[in-house]
């Protein structure tokens, strides 16, 4: 969490609109100087007020234990309201706290207001707190946040005062470390534990064996047996496709001798046909034949009897001469 910017108004000390912009890097240093009266240096020139105010933002407590809410307001006015704001990872917090005759909590992230709907400022202090992950009630806040922030008086005595018991610091490191998560989360692995035990203990039985398996493997043996598979396989490989291949050409016979078989078919067919049309035009050629050998007998027959008509006109006129 880096602070960014703070803006002031009747906080304490301050007046109106005291804006300041923290450095993005580095380490800062606040000193005072109290122009009021030059007796006191920088006492009493606000440099706790100062350093207070983005604790007052985010949590709407005064961190001295006799203050009351009130006294944040500066004297002799009667509205004061800090302004904070903050870079978290890739988030930008701003954090907008008033007091006085209006008291209100305004709570945005990367410009969007968180509680739009809520007008209750201890309702918006619970969504800051679950943003930042921050538990315990509002003097537990406090009290961790001096510890743990500004390395106070109190952050020693925690640890080596008779003042806190076992409890008082378990508690504290608890809401710090969100140790009772922490608690919840072992006691419910720790059952869990229990109950997977036996599957467990018979997984890790299994895998005992299966590494004895795995130990008694001849790696380099089966390295070997692997190349000579592989080998096998191209080899088959090169026999499988010369199947194919052959299978191939026997596909390729079989059709051709099917399209022989048609073709003798139809060969076969057209002689027939031939023969059928031969003998057809062959009895045709003999009925030709025949019927011309009758034409010229009956010719011939003709004639004869032609010429035994002649020679009789040739006797009658020989008698008649």
């Amino acid at each position: 969490m880096n602070l960014k910017s703070l803006t002031l108004s009747n906080y304490l000390c301050f007046g109106e609109n005291v804006k300041i912009d923290f450095p993005k890097e580095g380490n800062f240093l606040i000193m005072g100087n109290n122009a009021d009266s030059n007796g006191m240096n920088s006492n009493e020139s606000g440099k706790t007020s100062f350093a207070s105010a983005p604790f007052w933002a985010l949590f709407g407590v005064h961190y001295s234990e006799d203050a009351s809410a009130d006294d944040v307001i500066r004297e002799g006015t009667k509205q004061c309201s800090v302004t904070l704001e903050i870079e978290e990872n890739d988030d930008t917090i701003k954090i907008i706290r008033k007091r006085g005759i209006h008291n209100s909590l305004e709570f945005y992230v990367n410009g969007n207001l968180v509680n739009e709907n809520i007008t209750v400022p201890t309702k918006v202090q619970e969504d800051i707190n679950r943003y930042f992950g921050i538990t315990g009630t509002p003097k537990q806040i406090i009290d961790d946040f001096m510890t743990t922030n500004l390395l106070s008086y109190n952050s020693v005595e925690m640890f080596v005062s008779k003042r806190y018991k076992a409890e008082d610091r378990f508690a504290f490191l608890s809401r710090i470390f969100n140790l009772e998560r922490w608690i919840e989360c072992r006691k419910l692995a720790k059952e869990e534990r229990i109950k997977l035990s036996p599957e467990i203990d018979n997984l890790e039985g299994r895998l005992h064996v299966y590494q004895e398996i795995v130990d008694s493997i001849n790696y380099k043996e089966l390295k070997n047996k692997i190349k000579d598979l592989e080998e096998d396989n191209k080899n088959k490989q090169q026999e499988a496709n010369k199947f194919k291949k052959q299978i191939s050409d026997a596909k390729n016979y079989t059709q051709l001798k099917k399209e022989i078989q048609r073709t003798e078919d139809v060969l076969e067919a057209l002689e027939d046909k031939y023969q059928r049309n031969k003998k057809r035009l062959e009895d045709e050629i003999n009925a030709i034949k025949l019927k011309q050998r009758q034409q010229i007998e009956l010719i011939e027959k003709k004639k004869s009897n032609i010429a035994d008509v002649k020679d009789i006109d040739n006797t009658d006129e020989k008698l008649n001469k």
